[in-house]
């Protein structure tokens, strides 16, 4: 199972991504959808915080489904999770090479 790793600061911008292992052609693809968007900031005691979060993304031909760890109150994407999969593009490549599965 691969995993990412994004900070969401303060103000809900995406600062970082760490890939912490994922499937061969799509690295990119996830990445560019977390990073294109958009995210309501944690919250500690009532001020926005920024914080790491996980997200785990299952992809298979034709359906990806965004999953994450619990948190009291984490970054969420405006619109909800489903939010990146509007953004993701599954590569060409990836499809053409039959790559699904878990990342």
């Amino acid at each position: 199972m691969a995993l990412f790793r994004a900070f969401i600061n303060s103000i809900g911008e995406v600062t970082d991504i760490t890939i912490i292992g994922s499937l061969p052609g799509l690295n990119n693809a996830v990445s560019e959808a977390i990073m294109a968007t958009t995210w309501k900031p944690a919250k500690l005691m009532g001020e926005a915080v920024g914080v790491w979060v996980i997200i785990l993304v299952e992809i298979q031909i034709g359906e990806t489904r965004v999953l994450y760890s619990p948190y009291d109150h984490p970054p969420m994407p405006v619109g909800g999770y489903k939010a990146i999969n509007v953004k993701l593009r599954y590569p060409e490549i990836a499809i053409e090479a039959g790559v699904e599965g878990l990342v």
